[in-house]
């Protein structure tokens, strides 16, 4: 019976020293988990930040183009209409200048050239 008995107390010596062990196992293990979560974490967050700082970057330079673009166009633009008012502001004065001559010349024209004279102005 005493080696019963000492079977017995040896399988709870063991029994116990696997349950502090394994508490202690259990708490390493978290402790492990925790620093290892922490620094996942850490790297996670640097990596989105660096993601994000190369997609601002990238989207500003996008837009900084798609602004220059639409500048140029602009330019373009208006050098067309300020070309194209020259042409027409030009094509007007020519005309006035021309309805002076007429105007002119009718002044003291017969009926004939009145007519001739405002035939000449389409009127």
């Amino acid at each position: 019976m005493e080696v019963l008995a000492e079977i017995k107390d040896g399988y709870k010596e063991l029994k116990q020293d696997l349950k502090q062990e394994l508490e202690t196992s259990q708490k390493e293990l978290k402790q492990h988990l925790e620093v290892s979560q922490k620094g996942l974490r850490n790297d996670l967050h640097s990596e989105i930040v660096s993601l994000l700082g190369k997609q601002l970057q990238r989207i500003r330079a996008d837009f900084k183009a798609q602004l220059q673009n639409i500048h140029s166009r602009l330019a373009r633009q208006i050098s067309e209409v300020t070309s194209k008012l020259t042409i027409i502001d030009q094509k007007v004065f020519q005309e006035i200048e021309e309805t002076k001559e007429v105007m002119a010349g009718l002044e003291h024209a017969n009926r004939d050239e009145l007519q001739q004279g405002l035939e000449k102005l389409k009127i």
